[in-house]
């Protein structure tokens, strides 16, 4: 006994409950739901072990930038230039991540990092700031070595000259480029990056007018005294344009 062709299983809607292709977008559809539920409960997760690890800092992760200063573009550009012009064409900067985009394509130069890590990523204000750009950082993102980031947020975290030294000597770092007041805006970040609490290095809450009148600081690190362009042990400070700041490692050091 033959079989006829509107017997045979890809051709009989009854045994398939519809035409074929409707069972594979059921499949589809079903797993893309599971991705984004596992996916949604992922991120939750992670956002409570990361408040449990900075627990009593008392800082807003959505928050990290309450205030938006005006920054002059070129100001901006100006020191971007002077690193093109006037330093080796195999120097490394050690800055922090933020700028290291505009190092690479502008100044032509050398960065330690060139994004932030994957344990700082509540951290990055455009998560936060555009409704799809989780994606972007859970798919694509080029996360940066979380070691490598940890010292050079211990750069500007510390106390010490010779542990900054130590670090820019680490990397080959001939360098530093730092931005105010950007970087004072950044520095929770960096302390969070470098495994410390900020509440003991800087007020939690601040207003501009202490950023500006420097009273907020608990701690003078190496960070924010080259932020506020001071002059540091170990490094010459070569450009200052009262916005962009270039120390460069003194030679012997």
């Amino acid at each position: 006994m033959s079989i006829g062709p509107e017997l045979l299983p890809q051709n009989n809607p009854e045994l398939w409950g519809g035409p074929w292709y409707i069972s594979l977008v059921t499949i589809f559809a079903f797993l893309t739901i599971i991705f984004i539920v596992a996916f949604a409960e992922r991120q939750i997760f992670d956002r409570i072990l990361f408040s449990l690890r900075t627990a009593g800092t008392q800082i807003e992760l959505n928050n990290l930038h309450p205030f938006k200063p005006h920054i002059s573009e070129s100001g901006v550009e100006e020191g971007y230039k002077w690193l093109a012009n006037n330093t080796e064409v195999d120097a490394t900067v050690l800055a922090w991540w933020d700028y290291a985009g505009n190092i690479e394509k502008q100044s032509h130069r050398n960065v330690v990092i060139t994004s932030a890590s994957r344990n700082i990523r509540d951290t990055i204000e455009s998560r936060h700031k555009h409704s799809w750009s989780w994606i972007k950082y859970a798919l694509w993102y080029p996360f940066e070595s979380g070691d490598k980031v940890k010292e050079v947020a211990n750069f500007f975290a510390a106390e010490s000259e010779m542990d900054a030294i130590e670090i820019a000597r680490e990397y080959n770092a001939k360098y530093v480029l730092v931005n105010y007041p950007g970087d004072v805006y950044k520095f929770k970040a960096m302390v969070l990056a470098a495994g410390k609490n900020p509440d003991d290095y800087i007020a939690t809450k601040v207003t501009p007018q202490e950023i500006e009148n420097r009273t907020f600081i608990k701690r003078e690190t190496f960070g924010i005294k080259m932020f506020y362009g001071d002059e540091v042990e170990g490094f010459e400070k070569v450009f200052d344009n009262r916005m962009m700041r270039i120390y460069k490692l003194r030679r012997g050091k």
